[in-house]
């Protein structure tokens, strides 16, 4: 339980920030096409911290089997977005959060 509400925290805090939307846009979500190396820095920190986030939430579907054998977290997506009283909105908003927009970053 505990894990999983700081992975949530940690993905909702890396994508929102504590400052406004505007500068959380303006230095994470908006980075202009000249700022190549700003939007590299950015992609190679996403996916350091949150690359194996994302492949455990992919890989839900996968078998017993096959998730003991590749130590994958088959049960995150459960745990984050199907049981209300656990993680709330906040589990399903960080999933969507990794699987739409940090997913883009690690997989660029």
């Amino acid at each position: 339980f505990r894990s999983n509400q700081r992975k949530i925290h940690s993905v909702l805090m890396y994508w929102f920030g504590t400052g406004t939307p505007n500068t959380s846009q303006k230095s994470l979500w908006m980075i202009d096409s000249s700022g190549v190396e700003k939007r590299q820095r950015v992609d190679a920190d996403i996916d350091e911290q949150f690359g194996q986030l994302l492949f455990d939430l992919l890989s839900t579907g996968a078998t017993d089997d096959a998730a003991s054998a590749s130590g994958v977290d088959s049960q995150i997506w459960g745990e984050w977005c199907t049981d209300e009283e656990l993680h709330g909105w906040s589990g399903k908003l960080a999933a969507i959060i990794v699987l739409d927009q940090m997913s883009r970053h690690i997989r660029r």
